[in-house]
């Protein structure tokens, strides 16, 4: 958001200030440019992260006004776009509001513009959506500035509320949740920190690693697409053994999407209809970070912890539906990945080669018998052993008989993955998918 701001700045032949990257978080000993002193009337900043002091703020005799990427008072902080997403809001928009000498995004609200959120939105699209809006409200807004101030709002704080929620959450997670936005400490002004259910604190990237193991299909899709455009999102693939390489999920599918492509292709085909490639079910059989491949979607799909705690029943019927087991469906238990790309490969690709390249059974089995065959070989060669001298059918009978694989390929976490996600106390725990909310949105948005 904050670059296409700075190029339509500069290309209306606005003075734009890029800060030292050594000033603190409250601007201690930086001063305007001698050349803007008495020069500007008003200020603006975007995606600022600093705390601008009231003998800054003189310098502007019409006030300074922040572009803020959220419905404030949700969420003041510096992932407004981030929360909005996680938490699965119908709305977003943008606020222009006047910049406080002693709180974080606490100034009078000026100006407001909504919108619906794309159910399929991510940070990255969002940040363009928003910039664009941002832009367009911030002309309106400057040209008629002092009645758009008169009729200002405060932003109301329920106090009560925070109070309740400092009692439920930790002691831990309440020092994270009112970090600053800016690398140099903790607000430390009770007075002025929102509620958690209001706050977007800054996000580490360690938050980009994907658990299956801790969140179900939907509560991962949406720190997907919180965190999509915004910092990698990973997880580690066990390639068998010891070894565990990190992997970037690049691009993912919406459990809409999924049960939308199941419903139209249901009896056409069904998903690892090719019997090399790990089912659904034995996927789900072996739980969560397990993964399969599905032909509708053309994604890899991976296990999740199950919202109802539901697992494989071995009773199941053969013939029961290749999109659910025992009554579970697809979308429920499995996020499904349609780009993926290991660390040591330079570019993404599609989850059908890696599907040939890493779930083929045939293609794995081929690959352990030649590996096997030249461990041997490089064996009789270090004990100078003559090749010649072992029968021919030793050789054939032993690699033909390297058994299949019976465990599904997996995600898992990291070496220094924790036990909870940073994330975690701000998911909301949604009744109705929330899939839904969004459903709701973007028939609303084709009907206009």
């Amino acid at each position: 958001m904050l670059g296409e701001f700075k190029i339509a700045s500069k290309a209306c032949g606005f003075d734009v200030i890029d800060l030292p990257d050594d000033i603190n978080f409250k601007m201690d000993g930086w001063e305007l440019p001698p050349h803007l002193r008495g020069a500007v009337d008003v200020g603006v900043v975007v995606s600022f992260g600093y705390m601008l002091p009231q003998r800054l703020l003189d310098h502007f005799p019409g006030g300074v006004i922040n572009i803020h990427p959220s419905l404030l008072p949700k969420y003041r902080g510096s992932s407004p776009m981030q929360f909005s997403l996680l938490r699965a809001e119908p709305e977003v928009g943008v606020s222009i509001i006047d910049v406080h000498p002693t709180q974080i995004d606490g100034g009078n609200i000026i100006a407001q513009e909504k919108m619906l959120t794309p159910y399929d939105a991510t940070f990255a699209s969002l940040s363009a959506t928003l910039a664009e809006v941002g832009a367009r409200h911030l002309i309106r807004v400057l040209q008629q500035l002092p009645q758009a101030r008169a009729a200002a709002k405060t932003q109301n704080i329920n106090m009560s509320e925070q109070q309740q929620q400092e009692k439920t959450y930790s002691p831990s997670t309440t020092s994270v949740a009112v970090t600053s936005s800016s690398a140099s400490g903790a607000l430390t002004s009770t007075a002025s920190i929102p509620p958690l259910s209001l706050r977007a604190p800054r996000i580490p990237k360690s938050a980009g690693e994907l658990r299956f193991d801790l969140h179900t299909p939907d509560e991962l899709y949406r720190i997907y697409s919180a965190l999509n455009g915004f910092t990698p999102l990973f997880t580690f693939f066990n390639l068998g053994g010891s070894k565990v390489e990190r992997i970037r999920i690049v691009q993912a599918m919406h459990p809409m999407d999924v049960e939308r492509r199941h419903q139209t292709d249901r009896g056409r085909t069904s998903p690892s209809s090719s019997s090399s490639f790990p089912s659904f079910k034995d996927a789900f059989t072996q739980g969560p970070g397990s993964l399969f491949y599905d032909d509708m979607t053309e994604c890899i799909g991976v296990i999740c912890r199950s919202p109802s705690g539901s697992s494989f029943s071995s009773s199941s019927s053969s013939s029961s539906s290749s999109t659910s087991v025992s009554g579970v469906s697809v979308s429920d238990v499995a996020l499904f990945i349609s780009h993926l790309q290991l660390a040591s490969k330079p570019n993404p690709v599609d989850a059908s080669t890696f599907a040939r390249g890493y779930l083929d059974r045939d293609n794995h089995n081929r690959k352990r018998r030649t590996h096997s065959a030249k461990r041997r070989k490089d064996g009789d060669e270090d004990n100078n052993s003559v090749a010649e001298q072992q029968p021919s059918s030793t050789l054939s009978s032993a690699s033909s008989a390297s058994p299949s694989i019976e465990a599904c390929p997996r995600f898992q976490p990291g070496p220094e993955s924790t036990a909870t996600h940073f994330l975690a106390p701000f998911l909301p725990d949604i009744d109705v998918r929330f899939c839904t909310r969004r459903t709701q949105n973007a028939n609303a948005i084709s009907n206009t």
